[in-house]
């Protein structure tokens, strides 16, 4: 069947971001079957229809039908003036959690189908909220973004809160994905891709490749140790991808400089500060170390 290493290769952008456009062309041709209904795709923080769209090649090159749904007023006029055929229903709303702000509720008013064909979520942030509150709707096809700064094997959620924009790792949408029935085909540097588990088999053949099989994250790997002094070093710097700045590592200590020493090397003055300072940020570690019910001593070697 088909080579699950392949969707990669057809990487290409017509108005995507990171080749979104090239990969699922190829995915719904590989699920094509011989009799076709009219397909349906669904895009929120959809903007003007155009930037950064996942799904404007499929409704102007490959005439699709589509509900495109963006929160911002101006942009959702925009989105209005730049697809005035009936086949897209452009809606100015926020996908929310709760009735009646849900994505079913505001499909309820739309042609579209339960079953649609691709869904693009976008909305930097509470993305993964949005795909695990999901229950009348199965896409075929679901593109999600994550935050492609976390390393694969770390699980990460960010808070339920609209007003946060972290992002979410790879792995935790993952796991939300397959509770709900997908399977990870590809991925791209902004965006997962996951098709429903009962047509895998027609994109994957028998494969089932990993996240870490589909991505390369040495990129986003950084590992902070400490010194024996307490000072905290980074494998490389660390980046704050969106904000363009290096964080160098003498901005993440905890300890004051005076205290950056080996404990065991402290002089009387530093003793006092250092148990002033634990007594700030740990009580009851400084309670159990005053008990004598841990290791640290000054002047003993530590183990």
């Amino acid at each position: 069947m088909n080579d699950s290493s392949s969707l990669a290769d057809f990487a290409g952008n017509r108005y995507s971001q990171s080749g979104e456009d090239g990969i699922l062309q190829e995915i719904f041709r590989r699920i094509q079957t011989d009799v076709q209904s009219k397909r349906w795709c669904v895009e929120f923080g959809a903007w003007d229809g155009e930037y950064l769209s996942n799904t404007c090649s499929l409704i102007r090159d490959h005439g699709w039908n589509a509900v495109l749904i963006e929160g911002d007023a101006d942009r959702a006029e925009q989105l209005r003036n730049n697809f005035p055929s009936s086949s897209v229903t452009a809606l100015c709303a926020f996908v929310g959690l709760t009735q009646p702000t849900r994505l079913e509720d505001l499909l309820a008013s739309s042609p579209c189908p339960s079953d649609f064909d691709f869904l693009s979520i976008d909305i930097d942030g509470c993305d993964i909220h949005i795909l695990e509150s999901l229950q009348s709707i199965a896409p075929k096809v679901i593109c999600i973004e994550f935050n492609g700064a976390i390393p694969n094997e770390v699980e990460y959620v960010q808070p339920a809160d609209f007003s946060v924009k972290q992002g979410s790792s790879a792995l935790s949408i993952i796991g939300v994905a397959s509770k709900k029935g997908y399977d990870l085909v590809a991925l791209t540097a902004t965006n997962l891709l996951f098709v429903r588990q009962d047509l895998t088999a027609l994109v994957l053949g028998t494969q089932r490749p990993s996240l870490d099989d589909l991505r390369d994250d040495s990129d986003a790997r950084c590992f902070i140790y400490s010194g024996f002094d307490g000072s905290l070093m980074t494998s490389k710097p660390i980046k704050l991808h969106w904000h363009l700045v290096e964080v160098d590592p003498k901005h993440l200590h905890a300890l004051p400089r005076p205290l950056r020493r080996f404990s065991n090397d402290y002089n009387p003055f530093q003793k006092v500060l250092f148990v002033a300072y634990l007594g700030v940020k740990n009580p009851q570690k400084l309670r159990n170390w005053w008990n004598g019910r841990t290791r640290l001593r000054f002047g003993a070697r530590h183990s």
